[in-house]
């Protein structure tokens, strides 16, 4: 009895730590396979961005797009455009990191601080004038903080710390407004006032200045505290408060300074002005980049075309280049995703031999050739009775019609059925082939209703109207006692389009209801393959979804538009 419940105590801890571990799987595998996806799509979406952006920088350099990857590698890797404009980051970086380098310098950073929360607490106190004029003691308090704060101001009292603030100032302003000034511009400036900056910052009359200020922290203290008792003030502004927020980082600063080895501080702001002089010096010797606007980063799209590289243009969904399609007039290029296209091709080639085989979509086309053709005929006429109105307006009636068969759904299905075809023998563009489907799905659904109902009201009556124009045209031509050499009645055309119209009607194999629902059905389910992708089993339990990630084309993103 012992020797089994020793075993059956084995079995449920092996039994536990098997149900532990299934729960481990449970919970981290399935987030590892949507991160997963998660990274296949990110990584497809900025491949294609990356390469359509090459594509555009391309065509700048030689106005035409390529579908050769080694040819559109070349052409970037030889331009120089794109290094310059990176070498003008890298130089603006330079000039930004040693800039702040001496801004942050903890002497000098100080000294700007207080300068600032300085001007800061005078603006306030010289705003807010109307308000402190409610209490006399209050107004006349304000007078006299007001007349203290400027006196940090005088040149006569504080020479050395209003040159060295005044220049921190400036440079400060500098580094935030860098982007407006061209490199050189901005270094020369910088090297130029921290040279400046020098002559003064050893000699700030700091002690002074620390004495003036802890009698006027005290006044300022008492001052905003008593404003804050004042009701009709200080619901009016919140003055008080600002006071007390800016008056204590000058304290702070001020308290920070006695801390600081100001030697080393002011030895350190010599060797960044130095530096700042040297990037100067740099910038002189690469003239052609510098003399252009700092730059703090690459624009998104010059970087991803800089650092593009082979590995861009194969997807790690399935290790197939990307599509690459010029349009028909050679305006633009899509990229696609290959994701899923061999398969989604797969489900379609049969469904395109069969519409290959649908023996009524010819005569939708043939009818169009031939109204085309009577039109070509009667503006022949035209030509040699030009100053006959009739024959004009005819003219204008028969294109009206080509037109309105033009726009019919009849022929537009029979069109897509066509264009199906052709694109699932020659294309690899999964975006045109879901497309196609879809289109094909419809026509079908079409000619369905078309034949199985005999619901030919519309092509009958476009028919009839052409087979009046015909017999008014022949009637134009008859009143006419001479007609020109060349000119000939439309005796045979009537006959020609009623054939086809009776071809078109007539009933096949091809146009059995049930054979067309069948294709209509097997193209719905292409379609939603198409549309939902695909999962694939891993980790023996759990799946993977796996789709098309779309394409880039006319600068708009596919994925950005669901």
């Amino acid at each position: 009895m012992a020797t089994n419940s020793a075993k059956g105590s084995i079995l449920f801890k092996i039994l536990i730590a098997l149900l532990f571990i299934a729960l481990v799987f449970v919970i981290t595998i399935p987030a590892d396979i949507w991160k997963e996806e998660e990274l296949e799509q990110a990584s497809a979406q900025y491949n294609m961005t990356s390469i359509y952006e090459a594509e555009k920088f391309y065509y700048r350099m030689t106005k035409e797009f390529t579908t050769d990857k080694d040819k559109l590698l070349s052409v970037i890797r030889e331009d120089s455009t794109l290094k310059q404009v990176q070498q003008l980051v890298h130089h603006t970086q330079d000039l930004k990191t040693e800039l702040d380098v001496y801004l942050n310098n903890p002497y000098l950073k100080s000294l700007l601080i207080i300068d600032q929360n300085i001007t800061t607490i005078s603006e306030d106190v010289e705003k807010n004038a109307r308000w402190f004029a409610i209490n006399d003691d209050i107004a006349t308090r304000a007078d006299g903080l007001s007349l203290k704060l400027q006196s940090f101001n005088n040149d006569l009292n504080y020479p050395n710390y209003i040159g060295t603030t005044n220049i921190l100032d400036t440079l400060y302003q500098l580094r935030r407004d860098l982007s407006d000034y061209n490199l050189q511009t901005a270094a020369s400036r910088c090297a130029e006032l921290t040279e400046k900056l020098n002559t003064f910052v050893s000699d700030v009359e700091f002690e002074n200045f620390e004495t003036e200020w802890s009698q006027l922290f005290v006044e300022l203290t008492s001052f905003r505290k008593d404003v804050d008792q004042i009701e009709d003030i200080s619901q009016q502004t919140s003055v008080a408060a600002r006071i007390r927020e800016f008056s204590g980082l000058i304290e702070e600063n001020v308290q920070a300074i006695g801390t600081i080895n100001i030697s080393e501080s002011i030895s350190a702001a010599e060797s960044s002005s130095t530096k700042l002089a040297g990037l100067y010096d740099t910038f002189l010797q690469d003239y052609i980049v510098t003399s252009k606007r700092a730059l703090y980063r690459l624009a998104l799209e010059d970087s991803m075309v800089l650092y593009i590289n082979e590995k861009n243009f194969t997807s790690i969904g399935n290790n197939q280049p990307y599509v690459l399609g010029i349009t028909e007039d050679s305006s633009d290029i899509k990229v696609e995703s290959p994701m899923l296209v061999d398969e989604l091709l797969e489900k379609v080639r049969p469904l395109a031999e069969t519409v290959s085989t649908f023996d009524f979509v010819q005569h939708y086309i043939a009818y169009l050739d031939t109204i085309k053709s009577i039109h070509n005929k009667g503006m022949g006429i035209k030509k040699l009775m030009r100053r006959n109105i009739d024959v004009t307006v005819k003219n204008k009636e028969i294109e009206e019609r080509i037109n309105n068969y033009q726009n019919s759904s009849e022929f537009n299905a029979a069109n897509d059925l066509i264009t199906f075809v052709e694109l699932v023998g020659s294309s690899r563009s999964f975006s045109d082939l879901k497309n196609s489907v879809e289109s094909s799905r419809n026509a079908v659904s079409i000619f369905d209703q078309l034949y199985s109902g005999n619901k030919f009201n519309n092509i009958d009556s476009l028919n009839t109207s052409i087979l009046a124009d015909l017999e008014e045209y022949n009637t134009i031509l008859s009143n006419i006692r001479r007609l020109p050499r060349g000119v000939e009645k439309f005796d045979n055309e009537p006959s020609q389009v009623n054939e086809i119209l009776a071809n078109m009607k007539k009933q096949s194999s091809s146009s059995n209801s049930e054979h067309l629902k069948g294709i209509q059905a097997k193209l719905e389910e292409a379609l939603l393959f198409a549309s939902e992708g695909k999962s694939e089993r891993v980790y023996v339990v759990f799946e993977k979804n796996q789709q098309n990630y779309g394409y880039v084309n006319r600068s708009e993103k596919s994925w950005e538009e669901e």
